[in-house]
């Protein structure tokens, strides 16, 4: 099972969409969700609510040893500072360890949760087609999209550019900004100065510098260094890493003439 998790540090409530339609024969399937849920949780450090959107999702049968797994994980995430969760969309007739309502709005509810509005919406929204992992140990905010993407307004940089920053609140060291390319169709050429622009922002935020890899399509006028693979792309994170770790060199009181 594949999800999407989109937090709202504002309000403190985590948005989990499945992303494709699934239906649960094992109760090892439950597996996937509990390990990408403890990813999603290297940006949070406060208390939350979660919010489950199981509309794609069809469970076989009523047997208890399909959902017991459930059970054991929300308990397991209670103790990860989980609050309260809330489950909307599912058709299924056993019990369930949180509340299960037929709506987002009936789920916000159950959660006590005002005017919360989760960003991934309709297919075509481009806010929602932006992707952001935070990778703390590596120092690496990766940015990708769910769906190729062709860049061709300012808004669209707005948009990622506010999602970024709101993003960085859980930061607190240096980073460096991971493009994966290759699920970007397109970027118009009058696009490239709002992107340096932006680019210019996040380095007064400790931004490291910014890399991209999945393309052999060279975008020479942004300040993104391209590599074809994110092995490559990976190296030279390390590379940058190693030069904010080293001291800065001493300089001589009478610098050398130039020659």
């Amino acid at each position: 099972m594949q999800f999407e998790f989109d937090p709202d540090f504002q309000k403190k409530i985590l948005f989990i969409r499945l992303t494709s339609a699934t239906t649960l024969h094992s109760p090892s399937q439950w597996t996937s969700l509990k390990q990408q849920w403890c990813d999603a949780l290297s940006m949070w450090h406060t208390p939350y609510k979660a919010c489950l959107d199981f509309s794609l999702l069809t469970i076989a049968s009523t047997e208890r040893d399909l959902t017991t797994p459930l059970f054991r994980m929300i308990k397991f995430f209670n103790g990860f500072y989980l609050k309260k969760a809330a489950i909307f969309g599912l058709t299924y007739a056993g019990d369930l360890p949180v509340a299960s309502v037929a709506t987002r709005e009936e789920a916000l509810q159950a959660l006590g949760v005002r005017g919360a509005v989760p960003r991934r919406q309709a297919a075509d929204d481009f806010r929602s087609l932006i992707q952001i992992d935070n990778h703390l140990a590596a120092q690496i905010v990766e940015v990708s999209f769910v769906a190729p993407v062709h860049l061709a307004t300012k808004a669209q940089i707005a948009t990622l550019r506010a999602k970024l920053t709101h993003n960085l609140m859980h930061w607190h060291q240096s980073w460096c900004l991971l493009v994966d390319m290759s699920t970007i169709a397109n970027i118009d050429q009058q696009l490239y100065s709002p992107i340096n622009q932006m680019l210019s922002f996040f380095n007064g935020f400790f931004m490291l510098g910014a890399l991209g890899y999945g393309t052999d399509t060279q975008h020479s006028q942004l300040n993104i260094q391209l590599y074809r693979t994110k092995h490559r792309a990976m190296i030279m994170v390390d590379r940058l890493r190693e030069q904010q770790s080293k001291p800065p060199e001493e300089t001589s009181a009478c610098p050398s003439k130039p020659s």
